[in-house]
């Protein structure tokens, strides 16, 4: 119990340093005003002001505070830690411009999103009240537009302008120190000051949760099940290139989902479908899934590790609910969901696959047999008590569960993945290729799925306009679960809530699913794993 010992002193520590010094900053700051987050100066304060009371706004995006225009998002920010490695001047600024207009192209993308999300009555209400801005509500997203363009402009002209290094350095400093707070971070330490009474408990019971978790195989023996293979007819999406979307339809997994028939719940949520919305207003709209209509959600990320620009295929399903499986069953309620990552190398063949709930739990990691013979090519012995040389101790934080390695795929070959779910917890059990696949021989058609790109999840057909499955804050709507209050003094955020992308995060907070340097902690890359470094 030693590992569990120690996990304990580091959770429980951390809390109680974390919790003094909160309490020294509150003390300090009692008399200082807030500052109003993301406050604008300019017209379109209004039309933001609108939309914060309409509860339309995407977890994905955070504004920088008195900088009109610039939104941030998780991959964005993942790049701001490359400005130190810069030294001169001239690369210094190169780079702020383009975060700057990367960061204005990312407001003009959301503010179209929001748009969207009003309906057509509130923005011609909206325009009509502000003739002298923006005449009608057809010209809001193109005023908008030419604002930010504006604000670019300026912005721009001020970073050519600054002469030094320590300059431009402050002006750096200010401008990332005013980014709003994601909502994987915002609030974690005021949860567990309001239940501190519970902290050591919760700290302690996820330490034990962690530290003897099952770590090996498990076989699919499933006595009843469903397979499902992705449909030949699937247009592409306009809001994808050709090739990611080919990436996207060539290696869409084979899904093996166990069915219980003798459940004391609907045999409909061992099942996985399309997402759709009912409701009249925002206040009640209820998400449902419609599993007559098969459906996976995918989307093509991309990511620097180890300094190539690696692709990764993100394949996410959803079931109408987690049904409740005993008298006390925490992670019982509406919405239930999965998500796949596939991570390509340099030749576009999958290297590495991942699997999490869509709340983050249950983060597993099934390497390909590549990846492990090129691991022991570089490393000598394997860590201690690990079955895998790609296989990493990573200091004061649980180490990745990697159940088995994932061999012999044909990557010529369409759909040779197979990916196995449980009936009831809706737990991936495993991950094969189709030449070590079980469960395919059955005398029953397979069923079909469609595969749709991720986007429609944030952007779903409802009223007369458009609203997202996910609310302001990233979580799926009306989809509470009692795990959610019980992990509260650990301080996570709505724990076992199925949300967004980009909102994700792993082993109890330690990690964020979509952090770029991911797979080079919990992993052991052996280098130029992905490829050659990008120039």
């Amino acid at each position: 119990m030693k590992r569990v010992s120690e996990i304990m002193i580091r959770k429980n520590t951390g809390f109680l340093l974390s919790a003094a010094i909160m309490l020294l900053l509150t003390s300090a700051c009692s008399n200082t005003p807030a500052r109003r987050s993301g406050e604008m100066t300019s017209p379109f304060r209004a039309l933001y002001d609108l939309m914060i009371r309409e509860k339309v706004t995407d977890a994905r995006y955070q504004q920088v505070v008195g900088h009109d225009y610039f939104l941030i998002n998780l991959p964005l920010r993942n790049q701001l830690q490359q400005y130190g490695d810069l030294r001169d001047l001239v690369s210094k600024k190169d780079f702020v411009i383009d975060i700057l207009q990367t960061s204005v192209k990312l407001g003009e993308e959301a503010m179209s999103l929001y748009l969207s999300r009003i309906s057509p009555g509130q923005l011609e209400q909206f325009a009509i009240g502000h003739p002298d801005l923006f005449g009608d509500a057809s010209k809001l997203s193109e005023a908008y537009r030419q604002y930010a363009l504006q604000a670019e402009m300026a912005e721009v002209k001020r970073v050519r302008n600054t002469g030094t290094v320590a300059a431009l350095d402050r002006y750096w400093k200010s401008f990332t120190g005013n980014i709003e707070e994601s909502i994987m971070t915002k609030g974690r330490l005021q949860r567990e000051l309001e239940t501190f009474y519970a902290v050591p408990f919760i700290k302690g019971w996820i330490a034990y949760h962690e530290a003897t978790d099952y770590r090996g195989a498990v076989k699919p023996d499933f006595n009843h099940y469903e397979v499902y293979i992705p449909s030949l007819d699937v247009n592409k999406p306009e809001n994808i290139s050709a090739d990611n979307w080919a990436l996207l339809r060539h290696f869409a997994p084979v899904v093996v989902h166990e069915i219980n028939q003798n459940a004391p719940y609907s045999i409909e949520n061992d099942r996985f479908g399309e997402v759709y919305l009912t409701g009249k207003t925002l206040a009640d709209v209820t998400p449902q899934v419609d599993t007559t209509k098969p459906t996976l959600y995918a989307y093509v990320d991309q990511k620097t590790i180890q300094g190539v620009n690696v692709k990764q295929l993100v394949y996410t399903l959803w079931q109408p609910s987690h049904p409740q499986l005993s008298r006390l069953d925490p992670e019982a309620g509406p919405f239930d969901g999965w998500s796949i990552r596939v991570s390509l190398d340099e030749n576009n063949q999958p290297l590495d696959f991942e699997s999490v709930s869509n709340c983050g739990c249950y983060y597993k990691n099934f390497p390909t047999d590549r990846l492990e013979l090129l691991a022991s090519n570089v490393f000598q012995e394997k860590h201690k008590d690990k079955r895998f040389y790609i296989e990493n101790v990573v200091k004061g934080k649980f180490d990745a569960i990697v159940p088995e390695l994932v061999t012999d795929i044909d990557a010529n070959q369409a759909n040779d993945i197979v990916i196995y779910f449980s009936a009831g917890r809706h737990q991936l059990i495993t991950i094969r290729s189709k030449q070590h696949a079980e469960l395919l021989d059955q005398t029953s058609e397979p069923y079909r799925y469609q595969l749709r790109h991720y986007d429609e999840l944030e952007n779903l057909p409802f009223a007369d306009h458009r609203a997202s499955l996910f609310g302001t804050d990233g979580l799926v709507r009306k989809a509470h679960r009692p795990e959610c209050k019980l992990l509260k003094p650990s301080g996570l955020y709505h724990a076992g809530h199925p949300r967004q992308r980009e909102t994700q995060m792993i082993y109890f907070d330690e990690a964020k699913f979509d952090d770029p340097n991911l797979l080079s902690t919990y992993l052991r890359l052996p280098p130029n794993a992905f490829g050659l470094k990008n120039d």
